[in-house]
C-alpha cells in the first residue's frame, strides 16, 4: 500500500522508526486515508491549493511523519532538483527545538552542511536533491 511506508534506517534501538502516512502519494490522492482520517486537511488543501492539488504538481507527495526516539534517517537525495521538500513541524518535544542532538542535515559534510533544529509551525525548506538526513535523539518522540 501507499498509505504508509517506513524508511530505510540506521535503527539504534530496538524498534526506533520515521514513518510516513500519504494523503497523495507521488501525484495521487490516497482516497481513503484522506477520507477516513484527514477530511479536514484535504479539504484545505483542495481548496487553498487547487492549482497544485488538479494534477498540476506531477509527482509531488504530501504526508505526516512521525520521526522516533533514537533514529537516524540515513543520509539520501533526491533524484533531481526540480523539487524541493518542506517541513513543517507539528510536535516537537520540547528539549529539541533548538537544534541539538536531534536535526535535520542538508549538504555535504564538511562542505556545505547545515544542521537545523526543527521548531513547531516554523517550516524548513530546501532542495532535496541535495544530501539529507535527520536525526532524533529525543527524550520523546516526535
Amino acid at each position: 500500500s501507499t498509505a504508509t511506508s517506513k524508511s530505510d534506517n540506521t535503527r539504534n534501538n530496538t524498534h526506533p522508526e520515521w514513518s510516513s502516512i500519504y494523503l497523495y502519494h507521488q501525484g495521487i490522492r490516497q482516497s481513503d486515508i484522506c477520507n477516513k482520517y484527514f477530511p479536514q486537511t484535504t479539504h484545505i488543501l483542495e481548496t487553498k491549493c487547487p492549482h497544485i492539488m488538479a494534477g498540476k504538481c506531477g509527482f509531488g507527495s504530501i504526508y505526516f511523519s512521525k520521526l522516533e526516539r533514537n533514529t537516524k534517517v540515513k543520509e539520501h537525495c533526491g533524484p533531481t532538483n526540480i523539487r524541493w521538500r518542506c517541513h513543517l513541524p507539528l510536535v516537537v518535544p520540547k528539549n529539541n527545538s533548538t537544534g541539538g542532538s536531534s536535526c535535520l542535515r542538508v549538504g555535504l559534510p564538511g562542505v556545505n552542511e547545515k544542521c537545523v533544529g526543527w521548531e513547531e509551525g516554523v517550516p524548513l525548506l530546501f532542495d532535496d536533491s541535495f544530501l539529507h538526513s535527520a536525526v532524533h535523539h529525543g527524550d520523546c518522540n516526535a
